[in-house]
């Protein structure tokens, strides 16, 4: 893997969350499987026990920016 992984368990937390709002759903897993073009198999995970420090995490950097920006 390069520097970053693809998936952070910050943005997976982003999109299980969105779902849970647009859906009406209570999902607080999420879990994204990839294989790169080298055939290097991937997984990224967020689980059920640290479902709410991510989504707490993500959602202070959205108030810091809202904060930055005077929106």
């Amino acid at each position: 893997m390069g520097a970053r992984a693809p998936y952070s368990k910050k943005e997976i937390t982003l999109y299980t969350d969105a779902h849970n709002a647009v859906h009406g759903t209570d999902i607080r897993e999420g879990h994204v499987f990839m294989c790169t073009r080298d055939l290097e198999y991937q997984q990224f995970d967020i689980w059920p026990d640290e479902f709410d420090e991510w989504r707490h995490e993500w959602y202070e950097r959205v108030y810091q920016y809202y904060e930055k920006t005077g929106g």
